[in-house]
């Protein structure tokens, strides 16, 4: 018998240096400032520093104008900031190395059965190093308030955000006449707007028995508004046919491929055998995986220590 093992030994190293300070005036106005910098081995030595700033401000207006102690309105406040966020590239993308070729005992590469003779193997990694990445950063603007009226017992929570993330690193596939399947790239920009509501609510509230309802409602958009120079379509994961994608001008992860044939009135042309005929003009965009919105409600029901609820 042949005893055969194999090991993997990753290692990378992030140093960061941060800084946070928060202010407040008079119990109604607050501000907070961070920063952050962040030195990473996985990327280029010439290029591994990365620095991301945030601000944000909150102001108390019930409490700046003496309107905390209304019978209608009890609580207002305003909030807005300002942010980035820096992100390194996965460990090992920017030279092309060599893996082990141990895949578990008598595995087979590229027609070669390993490990060889009981010598220790290795196969070219199927990935592209690239030497010129740089951080991808997320930029994010984000405006909201809060507001509670009759005590507490109505309540709304509003935000509205803008996130950009540009330089988004991305494994991207490339002509395998190259010698590779794919390689990390800083692919381009992705934008995703946003707007989220709840609300909460206590219709009940005697003695020892109180009704409250929580419900949440978010709309989100995720918009690839750009892609490197060269890079058409960046294949996500799917099938022969369906498939996702980013593609610039379209929602982030798209389904692509087949359609069928439809006539001016947008009804689909069906063939002699009862099936509907494909589009003979090729893939295209065939389904945008975001949802239009999402929401819930969840009611409990308290009594004397006991609780229920439902979503």
């Amino acid at each position: 018998a042949t005893t055969v093992s194999s090991s993997n030994w990753n290692r990378k190293r992030i140093n960061g240096v941060y800084g946070d300070i928060m202010l407040e005036y008079d119990n109604y106005l607050f501000l907070n400032l961070t920063a952050r910098n962040d030195w990473s081995s996985s990327l280029p030595k010439d290029n591994n520093s990365f620095f991301y700033p945030a601000v944000s401000v909150g102001f108390d207006f019930s409490e700046a104008l003496g309107l905390s102690n209304g019978r209608t309105f009890s609580y207002g406040k305003l909030r807005a900031s300002w942010g980035q966020v820096g992100n390194d590239a996965g460990i090992y993308a920017t030279s092309s190395y060599f893996n082990s070729a141990f895949t578990g005992g008598d595995g087979f590469i590229n027609g070669i059965q390993f490990p060889a003779f009981g010598v220790n193997a290795f196969e070219r990694s199927n990935t592209l190093g690239n030497d010129q990445l740089k951080a991808e950063t997320t930029t994010t603007y984000e405006f909201g308030g809060e507001f509670k009226f009759f005590q507490g017992r109505l309540g709304l929570d509003y935000t509205y955000y803008d996130k950009a993330t540009e330089d988004q690193i991305i494994n991207v596939n490339i002509s395998n006449t190259s010698g590779f399947g794919g390689t990390i790239q800083n692919a381009g920009l992705i934008r995703n707007t946003g707007h989220e509501v709840m609300l909460t609510a206590t219709p009940i509230q005697s003695g020892s028995f109180s009704w409250d309802i929580n419900a949440n409602w978010t709309s989100y958009q995720t918009i690839v508004e750009e892609l490197a120079e060269g890079v058409d379509r960046i294949f996500l994961a799917g099938f022969t046919s369906a498939s996702s994608n980013i593609i610039a001008g379209e929602p982030y992860g798209v389904l692509y491929g087949n359609g069928f044939q439809r006539d001016s009135n947008g009804k689909l042309v069906i063939g002699s055998n009862g099936w509907p005929l494909v589009d003979p003009t090729g893939d295209k965009v065939v389904g945008d995986p975001t949802p239009d919105w999402l929401g819930g409600i969840r009611n409990t029901f308290s009594y004397k220590g006991l609780s229920f609820s439902f979503l």
